[in-house]
């Protein structure tokens, strides 16, 4: 199963569509892309309602970027949508912001390289959305403010949310830069993360885990996780919820104590 939801790519420039789509599949795990180059394409696409996010050129020969945006807001309002466009006009930055674009990327070398981490800060801005009407909001506020690492991820450990503490532990300014990647890429050591992953697996429950994280600055951090896997009982959806307690000073003062 692919770690994002089926994209549909907007783009009547067959070498665009083709080179954004190999850096998309160069950065995520088995990524589904409907390419569309045409009106007919579009409306097909439309109808079948086979996507969960969009990424569109502002500038088409069959239509107007943002009368798409419309559209698509209209038919699916929760849908991200990122314009990956060589116009970078104020007037179409103004008309994003109007329609409430969840990312805006310039088309260059520079674009290209950028597209994966629009892609992630667009889908972990409208799971939140979706968690802020949830019935369980408030708690998920609670979350928010905790000072120990929360993360929650699929199944196959991609990171669907992770809450501020978090990202403070590894160095980044935002949840957003570990959305969509797999919670075993930030292990130090490949050996941990594998029996991190076997015991899980075997018990569904990790308790008081100890291991070294890698921070966005290389440096490494010892860390306590604590992980359990959890099925919502009418979908059957499944998630494993994680709490991670940095534990640097616990794992210092060892290292002294065993010199002294």
């Amino acid at each position: 199963m692919s770690s994002l939801p089926r994209i549909l790519l907007v783009d009547d420039n067959e070498s665009d569509r083709e080179l954004a789509a190999l850096v998309l599949g160069g950065e995520f795990d088995r990524v589904d892309i409907d390419h569309v180059g045409s009106a007919a394409e579009f409306s097909t696409a439309m109808a079948s309602g086979l996507f969960g996010l969009v990424i569109t050129e502002a500038e088409l020969e069959w239509g107007e970027g943002l009368e798409i945006v419309e559209l698509i807001r209209d038919l699916r309002p929760d849908c991200p949508i990122i314009l990956f466009t060589a116009d970078s006009s104020t007037t179409l930055w103004n008309d994003a912001l109007r329609l409430s674009i969840d990312g805006f990327v310039a088309k260059s070398s520079e674009g290209f390289v950028q597209l994966p981490g629009a892609v992630r800060a667009a889908l972990f801005r409208a799971r939140r959305r979706a968690l802020a009407s949830a019935k369980d909001a408030p708690y998920r506020r609670l979350v928010e403010g905790l000072p120990v690492g929360v993360v929650v991820s699929t199944p196959s450990g991609q990171i669907l949310e992770a809450n501020p503490a978090f990202a403070a532990m590894l160095g980044l300014a935002s949840p957003e830069g570990v959305s969509r990647r797999a919670f075993t890429e930030f292990f130090a050591h490949s050996s941990a993360a594998s029996t991190w992953r076997s015991q899980l697996e075997a018990s569904r429950t990790v308790g008081n885990f100890d291991a070294q994280l890698r921070r966005a600055d290389r440096s490494l951090m010892w860390v306590r996780i604590s992980s359990w896997q959890v099925e919502d009982g009418p979908t059957g959806v499944r998630q494993i919820q994680s709490i991670i307690e940095e534990t640097e000073e616990f794992h210092s003062a060892q290292d002294d104590l065993a010199r002294r």
